[in-house]
């Protein structure tokens, strides 16, 4: 099986990952929408490799990409 993206919408402290993996789907990228600073610190320690965009609140979409509002 490929690797694929995954993007998770408020991702706490990355149980999808954690999820994603016991299902044995392996991943390219894990993006992570996330505004707790406890959760974002517990998931940097477990994944340092998570790429950490913030609040959702902040993310954009053009034709199926995604866009990082700044």
């Amino acid at each position: 099986m490929k690797p694929i993206n995954t993007l998770s919408l408020f991702d706490g402290k990355s149980c999808g990952r954690i999820a994603l993996e016991k299902a044995g789907i392996k991943l390219d990228k894990y993006y992570s929408c996330e505004v707790d600073p406890f959760a974002i610190k517990v998931s940097k320690a477990n994944y340092p490799d998570i790429i950490q965009l913030g609040d959702v609140k902040d993310l954009t979409w053009n034709d199926s990409t995604l866009l990082i509002r700044s």
